[in-house]
C-alpha cells in the first residue's frame, strides 16, 4: 500500500504540471508518446522487418525489400540534381523511395514566382540538363510534363499547378540503380 501513494505522490506533480500551467511540457510528452504509440501500431502491421521512425513530421518506414521516407522539407542528398534540377523554393513534401529498380523521389516545392516564370525555369532547368520532353500539357493554372529516359534516370515527370495563393512545381524522379 505505501508503495501504490508512494507512486501517486512522485507522478502527480508531474501530471499536475502538465495539465495546468506548462502545457508546453504536456505536448511535448503527449507529441512523443503519439509517435511511439503510431510506430508500434504501423511496425504490427506490416509484419516482421519493418522498422517506422516518426520525427518532426517525417516518417520513414524500411522493409526487406525497400524503404521510403515520407514528409519533412529537405531534399534528400542522394537526389540527382544534376540529371534533373529542382527550381528554387520552400519544398513542402519530400517522398524517397528505396527499391531494388532504383531510387524514386517525389518532391513538390512552392515558389514565389507566378505561373509562367515558374514553368519557364523548370521547364529551363531540365531541358538544360539534357532531358528531352516527350509529352506535355497545358491549361489554366495547370502544366504536365514528362521527359524521355536517360542512361541514369527511367522516369522524369514535372506538374505546375497555381491556385489564387501559391504555385508549386512537383518532381517525379526516378534514378537507376
Amino acid at each position: 500500500m505505501r508503495t501504490r501513494i508512494a507512486t501517486a505522490l512522485a507522478v502527480l506533480p508531474a501530471t499536475a504540471l502538465a495539465l495546468t500551467g506548462c502545457s508546453a511540457i504536456g505536448d511535448a510528452i503527449s507529441e512523443e508518446i503519439s509517435e511511439q504509440v503510431s510506430e508500434e501500431i504501423i511496425e504490427q502491421a506490416g509484419g516482421e522487418g519493418v522498422d517506422v521512425d516518426i520525427n518532426d513530421g517525417e516518417v520513414s518506414v524500411e522493409t526487406s525489400s525497400g524503404s521510403f521516407t515520407v514528409g519533412g522539407g529537405e531534399i534528400p542528398d542522394d537526389y540527382p540534381s544534376e540529371f534533373a534540377p529542382l527550381v528554387d523554393g520552400e519544398p513542402v513534401s519530400v517522398v524517397r523511395n528505396d527499391t531494388e529498380d532504383g531510387v524514386s523521389f517525389i518532391i513538390s516545392i512552392v515558389v514565389d514566382e507566378d505561373f509562367d516564370t515558374a514553368l519557364e525555369e523548370a521547364t529551363g532547368l531540365l531541358e538544360g540538363a539534357g532531358l528531352v520532353s516527350a509529352f506535355e500539357t497545358k491549361a489554366d493554372g495547370y502544366a504536365q510534363y514528362g521527359y524521355n529516359e536517360t542512361d541514369e534516370l527511367s522516369v522524369v515527370g514535372m506538374v505546375l499547378i497555381a491556385d489564387d495563393e501559391t504555385v508549386s512545381v512537383s518532381y517525379t524522379v526516378v534514378a537507376k540503380p
